[in-house]
C-alpha cells in the first residue's frame, strides 16, 4: 500500500456513518502536520471530525464535545511533549461540561530521549480513557471503545 493510500475509506463507495470525533493538539503544542492527516483519515472512514487544530486549551475541547451530535470521542494529540501540563484541568472541564464520551491521548507525550511509562498512568489519573502510542491505532481504538466513559478500568493501547 502506498502512504497516500492508507488515507483514503476502507469501504469505498460506502457512505459511513460513525457519529463525531472532536480532535485538535494540546495548548501549548503548535504541531498540525500528523493532525490534519489524522483528520482526512477519519472522515475517509466514516466519521465527521471538527478538527480544533492546535494550540487547542483543554476547556475548548470540552466545550466544542459538548454540543457535537453523535459524540464517539474527543482525540487530544501532543507532539511537544507536554501533555501532562496541557491537561491539568481536564478533570474540571470534563466535570464542568458533563463529558462522558472516550478522551483518547496520544503523540509524544513526555519531554526527553528517555520515555517515562508512567505519563500514561498520570493521564488516565486526569481522565483520559485510552493512551495510543501510534497513529495506526486510533481507528481500532476508536471502533472499540465504549460510547460512554469506562467506569471501571481504561485503556493503554500499544
Amino acid at each position: 500500500m502506498q502512504p497516500v493510500e492508507c488515507l483514503a475509506p476502507q469501504t469505498p463507495g460506502k457512505a459511513l456513518v460513525r457519529g463525531t470525533v472532536v480532535l485538535g493538539v494540546t495548548a501549548s503544542d503548535s504541531h498540525v502536520v500528523a493532525n490534519h492527516m489524522i483528520s482526512i483519515y477519519l472522515r475517509g472512514q466514516g466519521f465527521h471530525v471538527v478538527n480544533l487544530g492546535p494550540c487547542t486549551p483543554t476547556e475548548e475541547f470540552m466545550r466544542v464535545a459538548a454540543t457535537a451530535p453523535d459524540l464517539v470521542a474527543v482525540l487530544i494529540g501532543s507532539l511537544n511533549g507536554h501533555a501532562l501540563d496541557d491537561l491539568a484541568d481536564l478533570p474540571r472541564w470534563r466535570a464542568d461540561y458533563q463529558i462522558h464520551a472516550p478522551i483518547i491521548v496520544g503523540g509524544n507525550l513526555s519531554v526527553g530521549a528517555l520515555k517515562s511509562e508512567n505519563v500514561a498512568g498520570k493521564l488516565m489519573a486526569l481522565g483520559v480513557d485510552a493512551v495510543i502510542e501510534h497513529p495506526r491505532q486510533i481507528l481500532t481504538t476508536l471502533l472499540h471503545l465504549p460510547s460512554q466513559r469506562p467506569t471501571r478500568e481504561s485503556l493503554h493501547v500499544r
